[in-house]
């Protein structure tokens, strides 16, 4: 193993381990970490949203984390169905891992996405890639969602 790679996969544990505790920091109900502030329920979400879709998460470049490989921002979606607004059939959202030659840094209330993942996506903004984040009520779909 070369030093890059092992500074990478340190990184990539720290951005796990930022986005578990903000997610175990607030009741899980709430969907959000402890330095949310938006809206609590999917209604609110919906209503907060720009553009809200339905989607599967495709593959592409990925950094290698516990659960998985996360996928770097941008990444690409399969749009399902739109909940809010309308646009193309695959889209582009950022995630919460970004990389820069050896460095990679990650947002503890960014999303993070596996390829082939259902996602609930609630986006603060109108034009691609579509910020988004835990915060804002984007999770994956769940059998009961």
């Amino acid at each position: 193993m070369t030093p890059g790679y092992l500074r990478r996969v340190t990184a990539v544990l720290s951005i796990l381990a930022l986005t578990a505790i903000a997610a175990c920091s607030t009741p899980a109900s709430s969907g959000s970490g402890a330095s949310c502030t938006g809206p609590a329920s999917p209604s609110a979400y919906l209503a907060w949203a720009q553009v809200a879709f339905v989607g599967v998460m495709l593959p592409g470049p990925t950094v290698p984390s516990g659960p998985g490989d996360v996928l770097l921002s941008p990444a690409r979606v399969r749009v399902d169905r739109y909940l809010k607004g309308g646009g193309p059939r695959i889209v582009t959202v950022v995630t919460g891992v970004t990389k820069s030659g050896d460095e990679v840094t990650g947002a503890s209330e960014g999303i993070t996405p596996l390829a082939g993942q259902r996602w609930r996506i609630y986006a603060m903004t109108k034009t691609m890639p579509y910020d988004t984040s835990v915060c804002s009520g984007s999770a994956p779909e769940t059998p009961d969602s």
